[in-house]
């Protein structure tokens, strides 16, 4: 299975997940029975399966819609080295400068884009990763900070890592 149709089959599973919370679970199990009456018996009941009431799933996902529903969420980043050939002078003497180019995936538009793409200099990348160890840090500081208050590891997670590993 490519992560593309486990991304979709997790969404999918959620969203039915979602509706049967709702709408109740019984009414969803016949929809998908209905739906898809045209698969296997046995593969059907093993879907119809997934779709339990489960509190602790009902937690989780009232927990991120809430956490995920104001802002547009980073879903994924990509990075490369580039090398830019610069010629300052009339002679033929190139320079090369080192360049990060940025991909900023998100799970809605931004700017009518499914991602940002910009490019930054080694110093800017260098602040970066000091920013996010300073935030790591903080992180972990509340945690102990803050005994009565619980981060449960679903809300530290991306939808990113409901894919499988390679």
């Amino acid at each position: 299975m490519t992560p593309e149709d486990w991304s979709s089959a997790v969404g999918a599973l959620r969203f039915a997940y979602e509706v049967a919370v709702r709408e109740g679970f019984e009414p969803v199990r016949a929809d998908i029975r209905t739906a898809l009456d045209s698969v296997t018996d046995h593969k059907l009941e093993t879907l119809v399966d997934l779709i339990q009431d489960d509190s602790a799933v009902a937690t989780r996902i009232a927990g991120t819609r809430e956490r995920d529903g104001i802002l547009p969420n980073l879903v994924g980043s990509a990075l490369s080295l580039d090398l830019r050939a610069i010629d300052l002078s009339d002679d033929d003497d190139l320079q090369l400068a080192p360049i990060v180019t940025v991909r900023l995936m998100f799970d809605e538009h931004v700017a009518g884009q499914d991602a940002i793409v910009f490019q930054t200099q080694l110093t800017a990348l260098e602040e970066i990763a000091a920013e996010a160890k300073r935030i790591s840090i903080r992180i972990k500081r509340l945690e102990a900070d803050l005994p009565t208050a619980t981060v449960p590891p679903w809300a530290k997670s991306s939808p990113q890592q409901n894919e499988p590993a390679e």
